[in-house]
C-alpha cells in the first residue's frame, strides 16, 4: 500500500526492453477498454486492460490480478506490425493489424477520425513514419523518475 501511496498520480517510466507480458484478463480487467467490440483492431488478442473510466483514469487494487502473465507482447499485432515497418519486412498499411482497421472502417466505423479505409491506410502510414523519423532524429526523452 505504501508504494501505491508514493506513485499515486505520478508517471513513471519503464523501460519497454523490460516489458514482455500484458496483463493476464481476470474480473479486474477487461477484454477491451471502454466496452468496444471484439472487431475493434486492439481487440485482436485478449491482453487485458485494466478498467478506465473516459477520462483515462485507471484504478489499481490489491487483490492477485497480476499472477499469471498474459500474452506476450511481442505478439501484440500492434507491436508486430511497427516493428515489422520499422524493420522494413512489411509496409505497416500490409499488417495483419492495419487489416483489422480496414475491416472496423468499413463496418461503418471510425478510427482516429478517419471514415475511409483507403485514405486512413496512406494517412497512417505516413505518421508512423513522421514519427520514426522523428524518433531516429531526436531520441526519446525518458520520464525522470
Amino acid at each position: 500500500m505504501k508504494v501505491i501511496k508514493k506513485y499515486q498520480n505520478k508517471i513513471t517510466y519503464v523501460s519497454p526492453k523490460k516489458i514482455k507480458f500484458c496483463i493476464f484478463p481476470s474480473k479486474y480487467c477487461d477484454y477491451t477498454q471502454f466496452g468496444l467490440t471484439k472487431i475493434h483492431p486492439h481487440a485482436a488478442i485478449n491482453r487485458g486492460v485494466f478498467y478506465e473510466d473516459p477520462f483515462g483514469n485507471t484504478k489499481i487494487n490489491n487483490f492477485n490480478w497480476d499472477k499469471k502473465p498474459g500474452v506476450l507482447f511481442a505478439k501484440l499485432l500492434e507491436f508486430e506490425a511497427l516493428k515489422n515497418h520499422y524493420l522494413g519486412k512489411q509496409n505497416w498499411k500490409n499488417s495483419k493489424f492495419a487489416k483489422r482497421n480496414v475491416n472496423y472502417i468499413n463496418k461503418k466505423n471510425s478510427v482516429r477520425g478517419f471514415t475511409n479505409s483507403k485514405v486512413y491506410l496512406s494517412m497512417r502510414e505516413k505518421q508512423i513514419d513522421i514519427l520514426f523519423n522523428s524518433i531516429l532524429k531526436k531520441g526519446i526523452y525518458p520520464n525522470k523518475i
